[in-house]
């Protein structure tokens, strides 16, 4: 039987692959790695040429705030092409399996999985139930040990048609709005307004100068929700743009500038 796993970008997929062939595995069980994220950025018709392209051009306007390399544009341009998972790429296999989490960019996956790729093959595995020996509840397959993905991966089960039928709908509902983050909440995707966590941003900066990327840091570790830290440092330079922060240094890269509340 082959089996493909969707999985949420390189660190998930990486830690994956490494356990399937350490338990000689990999040669019936095939690793997707899905590169979008689908907690920002509009979603609206996301399935034809304009929605698409709209999608691009946010992303070229958050990279481009973010000061990221053009490469990297160009590249996840690329695999913003294949994020509507076109059901015939999937034919080949007799089991797909969504791996996600409860966060907002892996619950938007598996609802998009089950709206694009709903039947019989369909299988999911909810890897946010388990805990560390310390008892730290990771919230996506990227936080687990090699030695732990034993336990999600004996959980794998089949999406029933009602659970399929819940989830689209859950994502057409998200989708159909002109909203461009969403977060976990009470157990569920939801839609949130952009400036979302500037008050958490706000709140970690002070009077004096900062590094940038520290504040960024711990917004991410704080705010309770995974969140990218390109989504971060674009609201960073939303607030400096609108006066609310004040910067200094090379405003280049976030790793070179200093930032504090407006004085």
């Amino acid at each position: 039987m082959k089996t493909i796993h969707i999985t949420q970008w390189f660190p998930a997929a990486g830690s994956l692959k490494y356990f399937l062939q350490k338990n000689n595995l990999h040669k019936e069980h095939t690793v997707y790695t899905y590169l979008d994220d689908l907690s920002i950025g509009p979603l609206r018709n996301m399935g034809t040429a304009a929605g698409l392209q709209y999608r691009k051009e946010f992303f070229d306007v958050l990279f481009t705030e973010a000061e990221l390399p053009d490469h990297f544009i160009v590249d996840l341009e690329k695999e913003l092409e294949k994020s509507w998972l076109q059901p015939e790429a999937f034919e080949d296999y007799d089991k797909i399996v969504v791996w996600h989490g409860n966060n907002a960019r892996e619950r938007m996956l598996f609802q998009l999985c089950c709206k694009r790729l709903s039947g019989k093959k369909l299988h999911a595995v909810n890897a946010s139930h388990y805990k560390t020996e310390s008892g730290y509840e990771m919230r996506t397959l990227s936080e687990y040990p090699i030695n732990m993905i034993q336990q999600p991966f004996e959980e794998i089960a089949p999406v029933d048609a009602d659970t399929a039928t819940r989830y689209a709908k859950e994502w057409s509902l998200l989708a159909d709005t002109d909203y461009i983050l969403r977060i976990f909440e009470n157990n569920e995707a939801k839609n949130e307004e952009a400036d979302y966590f500037d008050r958490t941003i706000l709140s970690h900066c002070t009077n004096e100068m900062m590094q940038a990327a520290r504040i960024a840091g711990t917004v991410m570790s704080t705010c309770g929700q995974l969140v990218s830290d390109t989504y971060i440092f674009f609201r960073i330079r939303q607030l400096i743009n609108n006066q609310i922060l004040e910067c200094e240094g090379d405003m280049k890269g976030i790793r070179f500038f200093k930032i504090r509340l407006a004085q």
